[in-house]
């Protein structure tokens, strides 16, 4: 028969994951926890989009540069993370952007934006988003 959802197993939630990285696969302990992209927290962040995305010469540019942005606005929190002296990094939306905003560190990027690519009907949505915004 047709299942019936109460309104309640509907919300968009918040999803933790682990990140892969390129070398070492799973790292112990490293978790990301991010917004769904259908969220109204995310809908707010991705408001922000920074026009110099999109005045980026190369298209290449403006993909890596789009990338992080998504990354950055779905990004809530991380486990795992210590800085160079071995302090726990505290998550905060600066220290967040410090981090995705340096190549070396652009894999986090990558493991970030391949956990949205899984949300179904998420690519759609965003690739309509982006053609409007482009034109």
């Amino acid at each position: 028969g047709c299942r019936t959802l109460k309104l309640s197993d509907l919300t968009a939630k918040q999803e933790t994951f682990k990140p892969l990285h390129p070398d070492l696969g799973e790292v112990e302990g490293l978790e990301f926890t991010v917004v769904s992209p259908f969220s109204l927290e995310h809908s707010k962040a991705s408001g922000r989009i920074h026009p110099e995305i999109f005045g980026k010469k190369s298209k290449v540019d403006q993909d890596a540069s789009w990338k992080i942005f998504q990354a950055e606005a779905i990004m809530v929190g991380w486990k795992g993370l210590e800085d160079d002296d071995g302090e726990p990094l505290k998550f905060t939306a600066k220290e967040c952007a410090k981090v995705f905003r340096n190549p070396e560190y652009f894999w986090m990027v990558s493991a970030v934006n391949d956990h949205l690519a899984k949300k179904k009907g998420y690519l759609q949505t965003i690739t309509r988003r982006l053609d409007a915004m482009s034109e």
